[in-house]
């Protein structure tokens, strides 16, 4: 009797209790969910937006770990204030795929121009080297001239290892070189066999392990600049190409200081890690889809040495080096193929001063492969850790305007540049050996305006271009001197000025006067083609006139050097036609006979040009900043809202919070009222 009595009071009580959950609003349930959701993906995507806001945004220390005898610790990190200092992510990049999101979607970079150089290697492949001179590049090509003959051999040539399928392009490579230039270094990006907008002229495909060509680039650069401090920084996988190429050579490399941002170290580790859990997982379909569209470029060579259709189905990188890259390399297994490419395994054979940065949160790299021991034995290794940064992002500053580890990497190469521990015997290798001795120069081709908006021209230029210097049984008349004149429009190539310098020829000296008066005389004809277009605009002319078409054909043929002939007949013809057009708007349609040169140049800028030519031109650049600006802030739209649920929500979680727990405590009043009475109800029964 007692038995079922007390089940009957427990039924009514589980009754009582579903009546009061189903008296609950449908909003505040949403609320809840919605708050166990955010708390959720709070955990998941690793947000540390909490841990800020109670720390006060102060950031986190950065560790570091070095041998207790080096020699680089003691005297170049005392130096070193961004590595001493804390590191703060920005706040609305709180968490490191956001960041990691940020860096590949927008990035930031700042306006760089590279001139190209296009070298081969003795196995008959291409490499694409973008330099950066001292403080850019961007002055055209008659400044870059005179700052090339000027430079110093002694100049530091810093060379930039990008990673996985990345090129000069990439926003992240584009912050370290702009950082390094501002220094008056020389900047050279030594992009993959493959990219860089290359054709593959090999059957030799870049991986994480292969390092040839990185020595091959190392000797040359070495060879062309004896004097020049040689530093380098890689950064993932090419940075583990660097710390295993810097163990192979020992004390016999050539660069005297390097640096390896955020470095894979063990590549088993890293595979097994992007394979588990479903975001990371996510990463390796992104990464696999940058390898298939890598493998796309080249369809046609890569078909030749493996199954083109296993390599187009690849959805993962274990995948795709399961298909393709074991078999280039030879290796009988993935794994097999992993385990010799880890740089991990060569970092105790280091011989020069390296600096490596890694972050904990890493959403590729992870800290399970860091080498902790290793970096603590060898006294050239310094080892930089940070609890926050993502995968080469490192974002800081309330704006994102900059990337931590450029700041570091830079300033800890400016210390050791100008301490002693860079002067250290390095032996040059021999000329059969040097790349120079197999390059077809193409006198540094301009690689203006390469990052996102390219143009079928440029594309054009860069293939015709790439044709040429795989056709390596091409011979010059005279290579010295038609080098020389290419690299006066292009920004000049180092070593063909150096041995002009030191020839001293009479007959190279006047051609070189020559070259530069014909690029004065272009840069002039393309501003008036800007002028004379603006001009046609106005009038509501939407064919070409004969003086547009002139201008268009010279400066499109620009990079065949004409002579004087056909330089002064061009300038006939535009002049002519101008001419035409300032007689046809006065009305005056009689053609002026016997103008020269120098009376005619100057009258656009002076008869039409200045009275409705200036006004349309400030009109047309008005409404370009009016739709830059729209687009800039149709995303700092988005992101001011982001910026705004952010900082806000931890308000709303404690205001939702206090909330539900003061309706709890009703709910949980009347529950227990009820049951109270019910038992007692019972009970008297």
């Amino acid at each position: 009797m007692d038995a079922a009595a007390a089940s009957g009071g427990l039924s009514l009580g589980l009754m009582n209790l579903l009546c009061i959950e189903l008296a609950v609003p449908v909003w505040q349930c949403g609320l809840l969910l919605l708050a166990f959701t955010c708390l959720a993906l709070y955990h998941a995507l690793d947000f540390h937006i909490v841990r800020d806001l109670l720390t006060g945004f102060r950031g986190d220390s950065v560790q570091l770990f070095y041998s207790s005898t080096s020699t680089v610790a003691s005297r170049i990190l005392p130096k070193c204030e961004v590595l001493k200092q804390r590191y703060t992510a920005t706040p609305w990049l709180c968490s490191p795929h956001l960041q990691t999101a940020f860096l590949h979607f927008f990035g930031r970079p700042p306006h760089v121009e590279y001139c190209r150089q296009l070298v081969c290697t003795p196995d008959g492949g291409t490499i694409a080297l973008d330099w950066m001179p001292p403080d850019d590049c961007s002055g055209g090509a008659i400044d870059s001239l005179k700052q090339a003959i000027v430079a110093l051999d002694e100049t530091p040539v810093v060379v930039i290892i990008p990673g996985l399928t990345s090129d000069s392009a990439d926003a992240y490579v584009k912050h370290l070189a702009h950082n390094v230039g501002k220094m008056g270094w020389r900047v050279v990006v030594a992009n993959h066999r493959g990219l860089g907008r290359v054709s593959m002229t090999s059957d030799q495909f870049y991986n994480a392990g292969w390092t040839e060509d990185l020595r091959n680039i190392a000797n040359y650069l070495h060879h062309e600049y004896p004097k020049a401090p040689l530093l380098a920084v890689g950064t993932s996988i090419g940075a583990n190409l660097l710390v295993k190429y810097l163990g192979e050579e020992g004390g016999n490399t050539p660069f005297d200081a390097a640096a390896a941002i955020c470095c894979p170290w063990d590549l088993v580790v890293c595979d097994r890690f992007i394979r588990q859990g479903p975001i990371r997982r996510f990463y390796n379909r992104m990464l696999a889809l940058g390898l298939r569209c890598y493998a796309a470029m080249h369809q046609s060579t890569f078909a030749h040495v493996a199954d083109w259709d296993l390599i187009s189905q690849s959805c993962s990188v274990r995948e795709f080096d399961n298909y393709f890259t074991r078999l280039v390399g030879k290796f009988e297994t993935v794994d097999t193929y992993y385990r010799n490419c880890s740089s991990a395994q060569y970092l105790n054979s280091v011989s020069i001063p390296l600096l490596c940065i890694s972050a904990l949160d890493d959403p590729v790299c992870t800290k399970e492969a860091i080498p902790w021991d290793e970096c603590r034995v060898n006294s050239n290794v310094v080892l930089g850790i940070t609890n926050h940064g993502g995968h080469l992002a490192f974002y800081e500053g309330l704006t994102a305007s900059g990337i931590w580890w450029v700041r570091a990497a830079t300033e800890f190469l400016a210390i050791l540049s100008s301490s002693s521990l860079m002067n250290r015997p390095k032996t040059v290798p021999d000329a059969g050996q040097l790349l120079s001795s197999k390059v077809l120069n193409t006198g540094a081709s301009e690689l203006s305006r390469i990052a996102s908006n390219r143009s079928s021209c440029e594309k054009d230029e860069d293939d015709q271009l790439t044709s040429s210097v795989s056709n390596s049984k091409l011979e010059l008349k005279n290579e010295k001197v038609a080098s020389a004149m290419e690299s006066r429009d292009t920004g000049a190539s180092h070593s063909i000025i150096s041995d002009i310098e030191e020839e001293h020829s009479h007959q190279t000296k006047l051609i070189i006067r020559n070259q530069l008066e014909l690029l004065d005389l272009k840069f002039t004809l393309s501003q008036l083609l800007v002028q004379v277009q603006s001009f046609e605009y106005s009038l509501n002319n939407r064919m070409q006139s004969p003086i547009s078409l002139s201008l268009q054909e010279w400066t499109d043929s620009a990079m065949e050097l004409p002579d004087s002939s056909a330089l002064v007949s061009s300038l006939s013809n535009c002049t002519q036609a101008l001419s035409n057009l300032a007689m046809e708007r006065d009305g005056n349609r009689k053609v002026a006979s016997g103008s020269s040169i120098q009376d005619t140049i100057p009258r656009p800028s002076i008869d039409f040009v200045h009275n409705d030519s200036e006004s349309l031109k400030v009109g047309l650049l008005v409404l370009k900043s009016i739709k830059g600006i729209v687009a800039q802030n149709r995303h700092a739209l988005w992101l001011l809202a982001y910026v705004a649920i952010i900082t806000t929500w931890p308000l709303l979680r404690s205001a939702l919070f206090l909330n539900i727990y003061r309706r709890l405590r009703v709910l949980r009043k009347k529950w227990l009222n009820e049951v109270l009475l019910t038992n007692m109800f019972n009970y008297r029964r």
